[in-house]
């Protein structure tokens, strides 16, 4: 076992991962940061465990019970890191918070929280952000009656309305249950995460759309103090697919209606599934219809579908995050990544192609890919070898180079700022700046040889839309989808939601 660091030496960078998972499903465990390891000695990584599903997030919709602890979890163990890290060699005053999927949507609530304020100063995601829970309309108290129902701590209807006593009386109850009761309980629902993220008017003060759009309130809450790296894969349709193919299989596991009756029956739930989406981020019924019809142009209704709640869950919060860091007066100059990558162990896989939502994660640790519910032929260290053990590695050091401070270039701060007042690192890393990147692209993108040539990735521009493309041979490329993305400005903008 190795000993404590001394206190002369060089503190180490640290690492912050949240796993995903939905909010109901995930461990720390499963995050092996073996090849990190092997290929640095100068960070520390650390991973955790959070409160998931009703343990983590049921709530009352009042005082009685919050709702959040997952979130708080994840609080405490930034406090944790704050108070304990340097014991390890870490360096406190600059750590580096990251997740993917549900994990970059908490990283993203944190980033916009008060109660993320001093706690981290830089931030890579991928596969989330934190306004996936925007106009959330279910009702909290349905979803705690339904499930105390299930143990004995409630024999009333779900619709019920209860006064302060009543909801005390049940969420008692629920205490009193053993940790069995929750674990057996599995809630389901294709429109929204019942046991989630929510307004508390505390940690997530206010609808994340609207905290995203005050820029006094984010001054407030140091949101423009870090750097922000967002990422987003070429195949994040992969979850798009599992909703369709759920619903399918629940309408047609209907073996009394007739087949013309289930075509119209799981065309009606996606319909219904559309309009709850849409509603949920704000657009009117019409601006829904014109959603659908510019999807289904390049191909089938069910095709559309899967790629409106795909882009609707992953892509659109990704920018509306990226639109607020890169907006005007902005110091953070965040990028986009697009991890655009062909394994060459899925070429054979009739369903997953290119980067399937959650696959990052085996490329940044020595992560078991079947996790993810695709099927190899062989286990995955053997699958991670030759070129795709090189485009991990690759994608390990862009991380790190994150880490190491190598992205901060931030124009310097007004004087009328305090150098400590979000806890930003002094020192070469903290005070680095660059000149902001001019030169043009041309079609084919410019080459970008390795994790050393940083200079040529831009930051996000609202109007370029530059983005690094991640693969075997990564690209800076512009724009970004911008038929898509101009669409959406269009027909249902943010700002008006």
């Amino acid at each position: 076992m190795k000993e404590l660091p001394q206190e002369n030496q060089p503190k180490k960078k640290v690492f912050f991962y949240i796993h995903g998972g939905g909010f109901m499903v995930g461990a720390a465990s499963h995050f092996i940061p073996g090849t990190w390891v092997k290929m640095y000695d100068d960070v520390i990584v650390v991973t955790i465990n959070y409160r998931l599903g009703i343990l983590g997030f049921l709530s009352s919709g009042d005082e009685t019970s919050l709702g959040n602890y997952g979130l708080w979890d994840q609080v405490l163990a930034l406090r944790w890191v704050q108070r304990h890290i340097a014991s390890f060699g870490g360096d406190p005053d600059d750590v580096t918070l990251s997740g993917e999927s549900a994990g970059a949507a908490a990283a993203h609530i944190l980033s916009i929280s008060p109660f993320g304020k001093g706690l981290f100063t830089k931030v890579w995601t991928q596969s989330g952000s934190a306004t996936f829970i925007s106009r959330d309309l279910s009702s909290p108290l349905q979803d705690v009656l339904k499930f105390a129902a299930t143990v004995g701590c409630w024999s009333g209807s779900t619709d019920d309305s209860l006064d302060v006593d009543g909801i005390r009386k049940v969420v008692g109850c629920l205490r009193e249950k053993p940790e069995e009761a929750f674990v057996k309980y599995v809630p389901f629902n294709m429109t929204s995460f019942i046991f989630s993220p929510r307004v508390d008017r505390m940690l997530i003060p206010n609808d994340p759309k609207k905290l995203l759009q005050d820029q006094s309130y984010l001054e407030s809450v140091c949101f423009y103090d870090r750097t922000y790296i967002c990422g987003i894969n070429n195949n994040e349709q992969s979850m798009g697919d599992m909703y369709i193919a759920t619903t399918k299989a629940m309408v047609y596991a209907n073996d009394s209606m007739a087949d013309e009756e289930k075509e119209k029956a799981y065309k009606k739930s996606l319909d219904f599934m559309l309009d709850v989406y849409f509603e949920k981020r704000g657009c009117s019924k019409e601006s829904g219809k014109k959603i659908v019809s510019w999807y289904e142009r390049r191909g089938t209704f069910e095709n559309a579908v899967r790629e409106v709640i795909t882009d609707m869950y992953f892509q659109l919060p990704t920018f509306d995050f990226l639109k607020a860091a890169s907006g005007p007066g902005a110091r953070s100059r965040p990028r986009l990544l697009y991890f655009d990558h062909y394994p060459g162990f899925l070429r054979t896989s009739p369903s997953a192609k290119g980067m399937p939502h959650g696959l990052d994660v085996a490329y940044l640790f020595d992560y078991d890919i079947k996790n993810l519910g695709i099927s190899l032929e062989e286990p995955t260290e053997k699958v991670m070898r030759g070129r795709e053990l090189r485009v991990k590695e690759q994608f390990i050091s862009l991380t790190m180079a994150l880490v190491k401070g190598r992205f901060i270039d931030e124009k310097p701060e007004p004087a009328s700022r305090k150098a400590d007042s979000c806890n930003v690192p002094d020192g070469p890393s903290g005070n680095q700046t660059r000149e902001p990147y001019t030169s043009s692209l041309n079609p084919a993108g410019e080459l970008f040889k390795s994790h050393e040539d940083l200079d040529i990735w831009p930051t996000w521009d609202l109007k370029k839309k530059t983005y690094l493309s991640f693969g075997d041979t990564p690209f800076i490329k512009a724009p970004f989808q911008v038929e898509k993305l101009t669409f959406w400005d269009k027909v249902c903008p943010v700002d008006d939601l």
